[in-house]
């Protein structure tokens, strides 16, 4: 995206994208964000497929250093990508990612939260609201949404009583600044939940509300 309009890009295979971002936002976040992501997570991967689950659907994190500031960042640029409205309704949070500043802190009432996934359906989705109708009353609300293993990853509205009220906070992780790239997963996430989307479990239980026109949908699934 550029001030003339969309226009093409390279595709790879592998992963999942949308063009929600301009072209110096893009770069930012390829450039200076995004390895570090990949680092983080070829960790996990190796360790979740071995670690040890323990009861009520969680698993302990390994001993893995991470850039949280640095990794957060790169998430939090991609809920923008996936959430065009994000920059409208939280500006402040906007203006903190583009002028790098050295702590980013989330805005009064949103949530960023984290968790283990191990399924094989890859998905990312801008804001939806979903309210299970049948059965057990839930509600899933979420300006943004990654799921794509080793982790998935959603940014919410600080209301009580989501689907996803138990999975793991990692609201402090953009306090960090981006030069403590050695900090201990163990020290700012104990445990991970084991997490699935809402409507993997009944999914025709559910009634969902999302905009046609900016609410992007991207499923895949592994080969």
């Amino acid at each position: 995206m550029t001030k003339s309009g969309v226009q093409p890009g390279r595709q790879y295979a592998g992963g999942m994208w949308v063009r929600g971002l301009c072209f110096d936002c893009n770069n930012t976040a390829g450039n200076r964000y995004d390895t570090a992501y990949g680092l983080f997570t070829d960790q996990l991967r190796g360790w979740f497929r071995t670690g040890k689950r323990l009861a009520f659907g969680r698993i302990d994190v390994p001993a893995v250093s991470l850039d949280p500031g640095l990794v957060s960042r790169a998430i939090l640029y991609g809920f923008h990508a996936i959430n065009p409205r994000l920059r409208v309704i939280f500006p402040e949070l906007a203006k903190q990612l583009l002028n790098d500043t050295r702590q980013v802190r989330l805005p009064s009432g949103l949530r960023l939260r984290a968790g283990a996934y191990f399924g094989s359906d890859f998905k990312l989705s801008g804001g939806v609201l979903m309210q299970r109708v049948l059965g057990a009353r839930e509600t899933h609300f979420t300006f943004g949404e990654v799921f794509f293993p080793p982790l998935a990853w959603v940014l919410t509205p600080d209301y009580a009583g989501l689907a996803v009220d138990h999975w793991a906070s990692a609201d402090e992780w953009p306090l960090y600044s981006v030069d403590r790239t050695s900090v201990d997963l163990r020290w700012i996430a104990g445990q991970f939940p084991i997490v699935e989307h809402p409507s993997a479990v009944a999914p025709n239980d559910w009634m969902t509300m999302f905009s046609s026109e900016i609410t992007p949908f991207v499923q895949g699934q592994k080969s």
